[in-house]
């Protein structure tokens, strides 16, 4: 049937009988339905039984699409864009409408601004949904939705409109679906009719909304998202979530315009809360354990002048200085914050400059490595090493302070003095790439040295054999740290692959490799260049023959210009132990840092 001006009203209504028996609707039934509903609303009448049947047939429609699984998405989309659009015609005539169904709720109204005091509040209880212009109207327990009177003064008239979903039906999320997230208990809509475009960015105000938090779930584990009708999907962009430490049982979302709100949301199993109490204990006692293990590398390193003028253990120092301080920093400053302060948004600044340098210095280690074995006699100089060191500490430095002064909200985490993820661009250029990248070169030298080492025509004699030997000691200590660094962050980009989808399956492994790789990193790094290399074990015992001596109050013993070291043998300098197995150039080499 043909619908016009002069019979929508009568369509409308056949159309409200046939879909009031829902159960029998089978899904061509209703493919019919959303393309008679589509002409419509296409007539833009304001009557209000028209209005009235539409919202009655989308309501009958949504109990069979509720159990209807092979209905497509285009359908559901033209029954969400039918009910969008009457809504509109009605409030844009100035109707002053309010409906309540089963699945969803509505209200129009039409305002004069002129005399507006207050924002505009709809407050959503269970069993009513008003709108009010106090503030004061807004009990703790109610979900609402606030709109600036600021961006409703633009005209002396203005008409809007709320919609209170009470389901997802009408937002098909293939997310949602894959990843076994849940949306809020109810997804909130509001449109302002007047010279702004319904759904335009609002730089200076933000619409503030308040969800419930269902039982079973945390706000920890939330997002503040809305339904892009142009891809069908929900997306978090120009919304964040405020944190509200006074408020455990609600969740308050600021977006900056308009359209369907809702808040997305990972069940929270006891599998979980137990996974989440596992990794912050890992993460606690491997970081306490890391730390103590840098330090002590670094003193060691530092107090033999043979050890600390070589390359190798310059670069090495500096990267154990890096991952002290990133250690430092991440256990007394990441949970110590009150989000968006000053002292938050620094502490996630050095979290981000420390990590930028400590992978800068795993590639100095590589490129190292490659003038060590692949270009031998084309190694530069100190200059250039001088000029790599300046560029692994200012480089991330410049970096760092840039976004700090740019773009603050990047070190505003919504739960901790951490990086911001949810800017998902500025995530990956700024932190992802960097990494790839750097762990990327490594992989490529590692390569190149491997096959020079293990594939070359081997140079005949014992020098050949004891320098062949030398370089590959040093190569297994140089990968062996560099690859502990890189599949750290394989196991971190990994888990981008099941984001969302909470700890449970294959993604909990990766976090917890992740976690635990990261967090004894300077527990390796102190077993691999400390604990098993002699001329560490000679520096200690030096130190333990001092302190024994100290203690004992008896000075040390000279034997015709020798040192008798607790236990060594007599005439043995320890300066002179020739096991090089830490280093990659010949004690003869220069410093060249």
């Amino acid at each position: 049937m043909n619908v016009t001006e002069e019979n929508v009203e009568q369509v409308t209504g056949v159309l409200k009988e046939i879909t009031d028996n829902s159960t029998a609707l089978q899904p061509a039934d209703i493919i019919e339905v959303s393309s008679g509903l589509e002409g419509i609303v296409g007539l833009n009448s304001t009557n209000e039984n028209v209005t009235k049947a539409v919202i009655n047939t989308i309501d009958n429609v949504l109990e069979a699409v509720e159990n209807t699984e092979d209905l497509p998405v285009e359908t559901i989309a033209s029954l969400l864009a039918s009910l969008e659009h009457q809504i509109a015609t009605a409030s844009r005539d100035g109707q002053n409408l309010t409906e309540r169904t089963d699945n969803f709720a509505l209200e129009t109204k039409s305002i004069n601004t002129k005399s507006l005091k207050s924002d505009v509040v709809l407050v959503v209880n269970d069993a009513e949904t008003t709108t009010c212009l106090d503030k004061g109207c807004v009990k703790e327990s109610d979900r609402s939705i606030r709109l600036p009177k600021k961006i409703l003064q633009n005209e002396s008239q203005t008409n809007l409109s709320f919609i209170v979903y009470f389901n997802d039906v009408l937002f098909p999320s293939k997310m949602v679906k894959e990843t076994k997230t849940s949306t809020s208990d109810v997804i909130l809509a509001a449109t302002i009719y007047n010279t702004l475009p319904p759904h335009t960015m609002m730089s200076e105000t933000m619409v503030e909304l308040v969800f419930d938090i269902p039982e079973g779930l945390t706000a920890g584990n939330s997002t503040c998202v809305f339904w892009n009708e142009t891809i069908s999907e929900w997306s978090d962009f120009g919304c964040k979530k405020m944190i509200e430490e006074t408020n455990k049982n609600h969740i308050t979302c600021e977006c900056s315009h308009l359209t369907s709100f809702s808040v997305l949301m990972l069940p929270t199993k006891i599998g979980t809360k137990k996974s989440k109490k596992a990794l912050d204990a890992i993460s606690t006692i491997g970081c306490w354990l890391s730390i103590c293990c840098f330090t002590i590398t670094i003193i060691t390193l530092l107090s033999s002048k043979k050890l600390r003028n070589r390359l190798p253990q310059k670069i090495m120092i500096n990267l154990c200085v890096a991952l002290l301080c990133l250690d430092l920093v991440f256990v007394l400053g990441i949970d110590n914050h009150q989000t968006g302060n000053t002292s938050c948004i620094a502490m996630a600044a050095l979290l981000h400059y420390f990590l930028l340098v400590s992978i800068s210095w795993t590639l100095l280690e590589a490129i190292s490595m490659y003038f060590l074995i692949i270009k031998i006699f084309n190694a530069p100089g100190s200059k250039f090493w001088w000029t790599a060191a300046s560029l692994a500490w200012g480089t991330p430095l410049i970096l760092v302070v840039a976004l700090s002064v740019s773009f603050t909200d990047f070190y505003t985490s919504k739960d901790h003095c951490y990086i911001d993820a949810s800017m998902t661009n500025f995530f990956i250029i700024f932190v992802i790439a960097p990494i790839a990248v750097i762990i990327g070169c490594n992989f490529i030298i590692f390569v190149m040295v491997i096959r020079k080492l293990f594939f070359h025509v081997p140079i005949s004699g014992k020098i050949a054999t004891k320098s062949r030997n030398t370089k590959r000691k040093r190569t297994a200590n140089a990968i062996s740290i560099s690859l502990l660094l890189g599949l750290t962050w394989m196991f971190g980009f990994l888990q981008f692959e099941y984001l969302g989808l909470g700890l449970k399956g294959i993604e909990i492994v990766f976090v917890f490799l992740f976690v635990l790789l990261n967090s004894f990193q300077g527990v390796a790094v102190f077993i691999l260049f400390c604990a098993l290399q002699t001329e560490c074990r000679h520096v200690w015992r030096s130190w333990f023959t001092v302190v024994t001596r100290c203690i004992s109050n008896i000075p040390p013993q000279r034997d015709h210009g020798s040192i008798t070291v607790s236990g060594s043998r007599t005439g043995t300098d320890t300066a002179a132990v020739n096991d090089i197995s830490l280093t990659a150039i010949p004690s003869t080499s220069k410093s060249v840092i």
